[in-house]
């Protein structure tokens, strides 16, 4: 405890400690489980196992790509550099890097192994 650190009144110190454990408190009574006479019908449309095996998926299709396809696809993409700015990071023209980035694209949308991304529109 910091009890002997306090020079004045400790009212103000005890106060603190009561919001802080009143809060914390308030904070973990919302994340509990509320109960439910019905079951849901449908489960949840967020399947966070897919997104984990499809992340995992991209993840070892871009490590198959050539050292500067998988350099630029992650500059671009991952960095969110512009084409131009990578082709300065890798010291090259814009015409290879858009070239590389091209071939790049064209192997990981020929893999099966990955879903294309659902957009909402």
């Amino acid at each position: 405890m910091v009890w002997g650190r306090i020079k004045t009144n400790p009212d103000s110190y005890v106060y603190r400690i009561v919001v802080n454990t009143h809060i914390s408190w308030w904070r973990r009574k919302w994340r509990e489980e509320l109960p439910s006479s019905s079951v849901p019908e449908h489960p949840d449309p967020h399947d966070f196992t897919t997104e984990v095996e499809q992340r995992q998926a991209l993840l070892t299709a871009i490590d198959a790509l050539s050292r500067k396809q998988r350099v630029i696809v992650v500059l671009h993409y991952f960095e969110q550099l512009t084409l131009i700015q990578c082709a300065e990071v890798l010291g090259c023209s814009l015409g290879t890097v858009k070239t590389q980035l091209g071939r790049a694209l064209k192997r990981l949308r020929a893999d099966p192994e990955i879903q294309p991304a659902e957009v909402d529109r």
